[in-house]
């Protein structure tokens, strides 16, 4: 009978493993594809969290996950009221993977069945790896495992393991966040490789702006005289690099638009001004419904009436209202203003819990708290979602962190 018992507990714990191993998987490669869903990122990440969320005995919530709760169950109501088809129902799941995997992953983290940083580089290697390949060798290496791959021309970046460029550039900067945060051994190497994969691999000019934007945040947090001077060392050499030794990326030619004219990249380049209008709309819209809840389907009305109303009066230019480079559908690029809109003030309690969090690692040293605090917050207005499983992930592994940090304050003053 024993015997019996423990080969159950043997095979539970494999099961139980296995599925961990599977979540972080489908969390850190959020574009693999087995079924087309019409969407880039894939929900089995999420679908592992729920069933594991029911798995976890002697359940407590910190205030952050609490925060997070309260805004899946408001997105419920607002799922309601809205309307219930695919648009809003990609909605719902954005604050509901917030939630729960952010949840879900800080218990397993908890568990330390899963050796997160073994993982961790092993993942970053291969999205390295795979960048690698396609830039040297096949530019369609592995993209049947991504529903819908834009490979670009020779110029442009390559995907990876995601759907664009610019995704793949943002899950290498997310596993540079992920580092910041620990001191594991040859830490500053993996940086390094996702630092080479963002400029030579990706060719993402938005998030090799995030690039910039970090290393000016770190040296503003840690002002001194030599911050300073490497700033605007910075500020010199890199257009200088770019445009020298990457001459025919679109990284390139932003800049050299930008020091030629930079008053008119935004009539030049319909892409950046339509990310730009995403951020600027979503919360003008926010604060046009006096920070009420718009709900999961009037953004492309009050977008259109927006670019119409604006176009009329001069502001915008007609070749933007009927160019390609216009996002159409009822998507918002923009991770806050997504939030800011369709959910109203509620949406505060994202930026607040992050925050939160980082007072709580670190409160003893107020420069990280502050470079993380800007950082982050600020590269949340971007078009990254507000579901991103990395991002969400991303909570629960700043939550292990501040629970691993109390332990072992609290096992030192025994």
């Amino acid at each position: 009978m024993s015997k019996n018992i423990n080969q159950l507990s043997t095979l539970d714990n494999i099961l139980r493993k296995f599925s961990y191993f599977l979540f972080f998987i489908f969390t850190f490669f959020p574009f693999i594809s087995f079924i087309d869903l019409g969407t880039d990122m894939q929900p089995y990440g999420l679908v592992i969290a729920l069933i594991l969320f029911f798995s976890f005995r002697n359940i407590t919530f910190s205030s952050v996950q609490l925060y997070l709760l309260l805004i899946f169950f408001f997105s419920i109501f607002i799922f309601l009221g809205s309307g219930i088809n695919f648009a809003s129902s990609r909605s719902l799941f954005n604050y509901m993977q917030l939630f729960f995997v952010s949840f879900v992953g800080y218990q397993i983290l908890k568990t330390e069945r899963i050796n997160f940083e073994f993982f961790l580089k092993l993942t970053i290697i291969i999205w390295f790896l795979v960048g690698l390949i396609q830039t040297f060798v096949n530019k369609a290496f592995l993209t049947f495992l991504v529903r819908d791959p834009r490979i670009l021309g020779e110029t442009r970046g390559v995907v990876s393991l995601a759907a664009e460029p610019t995704f793949y550039g943002v899950v290498l900067l997310f596993f540079m966040l992920f580092l910041f945060h620990t001191n594991y051994k040859y830490k500053e190497s993996f940086i390094f490789i996702c630092v080479l994969g963002i400029i030579f691999f990706a060719k993402s000019s938005m998030v090799f702006l995030f690039l910039i934007i970090m290393i000016l945040l770190y040296f503003l947090t840690h002002l001194s005289f030599k911050s300073i001077l490497y700033m605007i060392a910075l500020l010199i050499i890199t257009p200088f690099f770019i445009t020298e030794f990457m001459q025919e990326t679109r990284i390139a030619y932003l800049i050299t638009e930008f020091l030629n004219s930079p008053s008119s990249l935004l009539i030049k380049d319909f892409s950046i001004t339509d990310r730009l209008f995403h951020v600027v709309f979503s919360l003008k819209g926010s604060y046009d419904n006096y920070m009420l809840p718009n709900g999961f389907l009037s953004w492309e009305i009050y977008k259109s009436g927006q670019i119409e109303k604006y176009t009329a009066v001069g502001i915008i230019s007609t070749d933007y209202v009927n160019h390609h480079a216009r996002a159409m559908g009822g998507r918002i690029m923009s991770g806050y203003g997504s939030a800011f809109f369709e959910l109203g003030i509620v949406a505060v309690l994202i930026p607040i819990s992050l925050i939160s969090l980082y007072y709580s690692l670190y409160k003893n040293n107020l420069k990280k708290f502050f470079f993380f605090s800007l950082l982050v917050n600020a590269i949340m207005f971007s078009g990254i979602s507000i579901g991103f499983s990395m991002f969400a992930f991303y909570f629960g592994f700043l939550i292990y962190l501040i629970h691993k940090k109390q332990y072992l304050a609290s096992q030192h003053s025994e």
